[in-house]
C-alpha cells in the first residue's frame, strides 16, 4: 500500500502490462529494454520513476496497471493536470520538459561522418 492507504500495482506489473505496447508505439526498441532499468515511459530517460495515472482519479480513474504509467518526475509534473485524451495527446506527441527537449535534440543530431 502507498502512503495514502491505496493498493498500487508494482512497477514490475506495470512494465509487464505496457512493455509490448510501448515497443509498438516506438517508445522503446524491445520488451527487455522496458524491463532493464527504471526508464520513463514518456521521455525514455533513465530516472527514478513515479506511478502516474492516465485517467485521473478525480475523473474516475483507478489504481490499476492499465491506468498507470511510470514517469520521471519532470514528465509526471508535466502530465499532472492532464487526463485521458489530454494525457494521451501529450504522451504520443512527446514531453516538453528538459528531458524531452534533450532527447529530441539527440534524435535530430546528424551522425558524425568518419573519414
Amino acid at each position: 500500500m502507498d502512503k495514502q492507504g491505496r493498493r498500487m500495482p508494482t512497477k514490475k506489473a506495470i512494465k509487464d502490462h505496457w512493455a509490448s505496447q510501448l515497443v509498438e508505439m516506438g517508445k522503446f526498441d524491445s520488451f527487455s529494454e522496458v524491463h532493464e532499468a527504471d526508464y520513463c515511459f514518456a521521455c525514455g530517460f533513465l530516472a527514478k520513476t513515479q506511478r502516474a495515472h492516465i485517467l485521473a482519479r478525480a475523473d474516475g480513474g483507478v489504481d490499476s496497471r492499465e491506468n498507470i504509467h511510470l514517469l520521471c518526475r519532470a514528465c509526471h509534473c508535466q502530465s499532472e493536470m492532464l487526463s485521458n485524451e489530454g494525457y494521451w495527446d501529450w504522451f504520443n506527441n512527446g514531453p516538453y520538459g528538459l528531458s524531452g527537449l534533450i532527447k529530441r535534440a539527440m534524435e535530430q543530431t546528424p551522425e558524425k561522418v568518419t573519414a
